[in-house]
């Protein structure tokens, strides 16, 4: 429960634009926020 809680975070973070440029700073969540959303359960659920 807690990875989804974090992805949907780092979602939200991201079309936010809370943390201006997150991905240069953040490499180890940039890493695992990339390879959580190929999850089928998250490619699934994906809003378009």
């Amino acid at each position: 429960m807690g990875e989804v809680a974090v992805a949907c975070a780092s979602g939200y973070m991201e079309f936010h634009d809370v943390i201006p440029d997150w991905r240069d700073t953040l490499a180890e969540l940039v890493s695992w926020y990339t390879d959580i959303l190929k999850r089928q359960s998250f490619v699934r659920s994906s809003p378009d």
